[in-house]
């Protein structure tokens, strides 16, 4: 996406601040979230979530043609993300035993790689082929099938009392360091890494496309050894 917006013309201080604007949204539309959560349940939340982020992309199709801000792209998008990620995780710490925590976050982990393996391949060879537009819109189709195995499995909420005040309570600074340095690598691979490659090194949506597969294959190995290794020696592997 930030390469795709920095080819439509937008400046390089336009991107960045789209991406400010989304982070902070991202951390407001958490609260609404854990209050949906408690309500409606996880799955309902995650529902709500998926044709926010249909809209994004449709919107993002067509940013050239529609004058539509970009600014405002950043809240639909942290919208979606406050709902969806805040109702994932919680989601996966709910079902989760508790005792096989490295592994279960392990699995999810190499789900979520396996899955992106080939993706970046062939978005970047259908990029190459007929351009940015016919990709979204596969991702558009595959959001809105992604709703489906939803409706097979039952939703978990209750009446919690949502407190903000309390959520800030019992974090050390260790736990806030280790949270910020997670944010702060998401940010960097997630739109100042795929910048630095295309416009430095390989401006090709193909090698881009090759080089974030391998470094996701490579990082797949790595997750299932973690994986095993974490549960019986966590402080080591860290």
């Amino acid at each position: 996406i930030p390469i795709y917006l920095l080819t439509l013309g937008f400046s390089l201080t336009e991107v960045f601040v789209y991406y400010i604007i989304y982070n902070l949204v991202y951390s407001l539309a958490a609260i609404p979230a854990a209050h949906l959560d408690a309500k409606i349940g996880f799955k309902h939340t995650i529902m709500l979530a998926t044709p926010i982020l249909i809209l994004f992309f449709i919107l993002l199709t067509n940013i050239e043609t529609s004058g539509f801000p970009l600014w405002a792209l950043g809240i639909i998008v942290g919208i979606h993300s406050g709902l969806f990620w805040t109702s994932y995780h919680t989601d996966f710490a709910t079902v989760s035993d508790g005792k096989h925590l490295d592994k279960e976050v392990g699995f999810v982990k190499f789900a979520i790689k396996i899955s992106g393996v080939m993706g970046p391949v062939i978005g970047g060879a259908i990029i190459a082929t007929f351009g940015f537009n016919p990709l979204l819109w596969i991702v558009v189709i595959l959001l809105a099938l992604s709703v489906v195995p939803l409706f097979f499995s039952k939703d978990v909420h209750s009446s919690s009392n949502i407190s903000i005040r309390r959520a800030f309570k019992g974090k050390k600074v260790k736990d806030w360091i280790a949270l910020a340095a997670s944010g702060l690598e998401d940010s960097v691979a997630g739109v100042l890494w795929p910048i630095f490659i295309f416009f430095t090194v390989i401006s090709s949506f193909e090698t881009v496309g090759l080089v974030t597969s391998v470094s996701l294959v490579i990082s797949l190995m790595f997750i299932i050894i973690t994986g095993k290794l974490a549960d019986k020696h966590r402080n080591i592997v860290m």
